[in-house]
């Protein structure tokens, strides 16, 4: 009885230290991360005024063109209702998040009794990937999240894992590959075709009950914005581009990842990472903020290796060294990585001159309201208490190509009306008087005719297209 007690205490005791490193690990995260918060340029700006404009009423699609499902913006007016207008904590919505899923990251290794599992948070938040997205309100944040409460509920509540993919791919589309693999692997390999069936209905219901009333209100809209733009979209960025500064940042996670992929041969993970890889290269446009899904199962890859090393060589605990000393080597990447991203990383894209940009805005007569790029005006309508001109939130360069928005329509409303227009224009010293990157989004005669440059602000010089410049244009 003795021996039984002190075990259990032993236990407690190891469990409690276990506890306290994955704490500690998710705690300086935070730390790091939400003592620097700024404004960034992205697609972020235009979910926060979205979100404001869910709580006056409007409806996605109907008042307003959403590109993606509907999820996103709600949880950020969910959000707003206990924030007001302290639109900065936005920002540490990211952080906050990628410290979430880290937690149940824990407890989805610890459920699988993996060795080493005290370091699972340090493993899943110790790469640039979650370092560099974790900047900015994308909606990977919440989709990591899901994702990994669907696999940590997937053997006790499958509808409820079903509900979670779901609520992923309700935020982003590109959910859909991966849950595609695990639902291969659930009915080919894992052969349970009850669980299988229960993660379906749990996400079938769960998207037909959330789409169905857009669908009956707005059903030409959602089709036209969510379905008919992403085939029509134009080609991006060069894939070979991003996919190479993916393996350059992350080199030794990835390696490390992929052997324990190979020798472990654990299908649950290859085949979702498969399918994501195979719609990364089939679709026209790759950002490298899509990869963040991989994060998790990357982060998975590497626990199964730690379990094969110590199930394989078993003599002279060589399998546990061998964990070990790979862990040692992660760690100390993870602290270069940091650096390197603390250097060179941490302050792109801030908008370092918001508030003299607002202070003017909101000194302007007349009272016209905004248009501009998605990635600061709205939220420059945030923050000096504008409007946006037609309810144009999302104006990306891709909505124009792909036709769901017809620039000259909304440029020739826009001189009728009478608008101040917020374009952000290249920083480079000898091309301050050229008005350059309208163009994507505004009739260039148009523009020449009646749209006169007011004053341009100087960004943090860090990158190009980081200065504002703010015309009005109107035919008066």
């Amino acid at each position: 009885m003795k021996k039984i007690m002190a075990s259990l205490k032993r236990s407690d005791s190891k469990n409690l230290i276990e506890l306290i490193v994955v704490l500690l690990t998710i705690g300086l995260f935070l730390a790091y991360k939400l003592t620097f918060l700024k404004f960034r340029l992205g697609d972020g700006n235009a979910y926060f005024y979205m979100s404001q404009q869910i709580l006056k009423g409007d409806l996605p699609y109907r008042d307003f063109l959403l590109a993606d499902p509907p999820l996103l913006p709600y949880l950020l007016a969910l959000i707003k209702l206990f924030i007001g207008s302290k639109i900065i904590l936005f920002q540490a919505l990211p952080a906050i998040l990628e410290a979430a899923a880290a937690f149940i990251f824990y407890l989805l290794v610890k459920q699988k009794k993996y060795f080493l599992k005290a370091a699972a948070p340090a493993i899943y938040l110790g790469s640039f990937l979650i370092f560099s997205t974790s900047d900015f309100v994308s909606g990977l944040h919440f989709v990591n999240l899901f994702i990994l409460l669907a696999l940590l509920t997937t053997k006790k509540k499958p509808i409820l894992s079903g509900i979670f993919w779901a609520m992923a791919s309700l935020i982003k589309l590109y959910v859909i590959p991966g849950l595609f693999g695990w639902l291969l692997y659930q009915f080919f390999i894992n052969k349970d075709l009850g669980e299988t069936k229960k993660i379906i209905i749990g996400y079938m219901g769960t998207i037909g009950t959330a789409l169905l009333p857009f669908l009956i209100l707005s059903f030409e809209k959602v089709i036209s914005q969510i379905i008919i733009h992403q085939f029509n979209r134009p080609a991006g960025l060069d894939k070979t581009h991003v996919l190479s500064f993916f393996l350059k940042k992350d080199w030794l996670v990835l390696s490390i990842s992929t052997v324990g992929l190979f020798f472990s041969k654990k299908w649950k993970i290859i085949l979702p990472y498969i399918c994501w890889l195979l719609f990364f290269l089939i679709f026209k446009d790759l950002y490298y903020l899509y990869l963040g899904v991989l994060a998790p199962w990357i982060s998975w890859s590497i626990f199964e290796l730690f379990g094969l090393l110590k199930k394989k060589w078993k003599k002279q605990d060589l399998g546990k060294n061998l964990s070990i000393i790979t862990l040692v080597f992660l760690l100390l990447n993870s602290i270069l990585t940091i650096n390197h991203y603390h250097q060179e990383f941490r302050l792109r894209d801030i908008i370092s001159q918001i508030e003299e940009v607002v202070t003017f805005i909101k000194k302007q007569k007349p009272n016209y309201p905004l248009y501009g790029k998605h990635e600061s005006t709205p939220l420059i309508a945030l923050l000096a208490d504008k409007k946006l001109f037609n309810n144009h939130i999302d104006t990306n360069a891709q909505l124009f190509s792909s036709g769901v928005l017809n620039k000259d329509t909304i440029s020739q409303q826009a001189v009728e009306n009478g608008i101040y227009f917020i374009n952000q224009v290249a920083n480079i010293p000898q091309n301050t008087n050229i008005d350059a990157g309208y163009e994507e989004l505004f009739n260039e005669k148009l523009f020449e005719k009646y749209c006169q440059r007011l004053q341009i602000f100087d960004g943090s010089g860090r990158q190009l297209f980081t200065d504002l410049a703010v015309y009005r244009c109107d035919k008066q």
